[in-house]
């Protein structure tokens, strides 16, 4: 009877007994009273009790965790990005400041451009120089950021990846500028506490990927649909033999279109080279053909043939000029049409 009386309080299964042990009790009242038994409970039943323990203390355990998480992810876009709490989470938790297109910009990043351009305007103040409020620096920086974000999601859509001749030969130039590497490094280090490998990623790269996406932009046919057929357009009038002149005032986005396209006389080493390279060819008083340089589209005519011999002819010129779609339209259009989210706080 006691056997019985204790298994409706004890767990089913969690200490079954042998019926050799259960014999062995049966002669000491004493263990019978310590010692929970039903032989009849099968041994199965013990380790899904410990696992469902385990799995109950687990999600216990995850729950804080999400939960002390989720507390700290809403002080950090709570608080304005001043707070030195943001600054020391977002030091070890990597959370976005904005998103493009699942692209993450992190606080991080944020940080770090706007500790090298406090430090600028710091030092500009001291020249006289008005730095930007916090709220249009903070605004400036992340536009930035979007924007390089942007660029370099279009050179993914192109193939297009870091030239590292154009990095060094970059670089190269701005050091001659400066008189030495090592002067110039100086500078930058004293002007915005970056070493030469900062300075490459943050400053050089972007720069050299923005010219590579602007060139696969310009031989993009398709992104140059619109000024290609303004320029057509410009072609066919020429062809129709309205005035060169009419036609350069109506279409030509140069400076020269008030003066119908005149721009005067050039000698072929004062002009770009893919135009030096064409002007010899062309016909007197006849307008050329559609001729695609890297950042225009451009119909040329000139007039007399100078005289033949001369070591470097001069021409006189004039030009129907239509651009082709710069970078920064392009960027513009192409972050209209995608997700950004910005999780800056003032």
């Amino acid at each position: 009877m006691i056997i019985k009386r204790l298994n409706l309080f004890t767990p089913m299964g969690l200490f079954p007994l042998k019926k050799k042990n259960l014999q062995e009790i049966s002669h000491s009242p004493s263990e019978v009273m310590s010692v929970p038994t039903d032989s009849s409970l099968p041994p199965s039943h013990v380790p899904s009790v410990r696992r469902w323990f385990r799995w109950l203390i687990g999600s216990m355990i995850v729950v804080f965790i999400l939960g002390s998480i989720g507390a700290v992810t809403v002080v950090v876009y709570i608080l304005p990005p001043s707070d030195p709490l943001v600054r020391k989470v977002t030091s070890v938790i990597p959370y976005p400041i904005a998103l493009v297109n699942r692209q993450w910009i992190t606080f991080k990043e944020f940080y770090a451009e706007q500790d090298a351009l406090k430090r600028f305007f710091e030092q500009s103040q001291e020249d006289g120089q008005t730095a930007p409020s916090v709220d249009e620096l903070q605004s400036d920086i992340l536009d930035t950021l979007i924007d390089k974000a942007a660029v370099q999601q279009l050179a993914d859509r192109y193939a297009v990846s870091i030239d590292q001749k154009q990095v060094d030969d970059l670089l190269a130039s701005t050091y001659a500028q400066s008189g030495s590497e090592q002067a110039f490094l100086d500078e930058v280090h004293k002007v915005f506490g970056w070493n030469k490998e900062q300075f490459t990623v943050r400053v050089i790269e972007p720069i050299v990927l923005a010219s590579q996406v602007r060139e696969a932009l310009q031989k993009d046919t398709t992104m140059q649909s619109v000024p290609r057929a303004k320029v057509d357009e410009a072609l066919e009038r020429l062809k129709k033999n309205e005035s060169f002149a009419d036609v350069a005032k109506d279409v030509s986005e140069d400076a020269s279109a008030a003066e119908g396209g005149d721009i005067g006389s050039l000698h072929l080493s004062e002009m770009p080279e893919s135009l030096a390279a064409i002007i010899p060819s062309l016909e007197p008083n006849v307008p050329s053909d559609v001729l695609e340089l890297s950042e225009v589209y451009a119909i040329v005519m000139i007039g007399e043939r100078p005289a033949e011999g001369e070591e470097d002819p001069s021409y006189k010129i004039s030009l129907i000029i239509v651009n082709k779609r710069p970078l920064d339209e392009i960027v513009t259009e192409f972050l209209a049409s995608s997700q950004v989210t910005r999780f800056l706080k003032g």
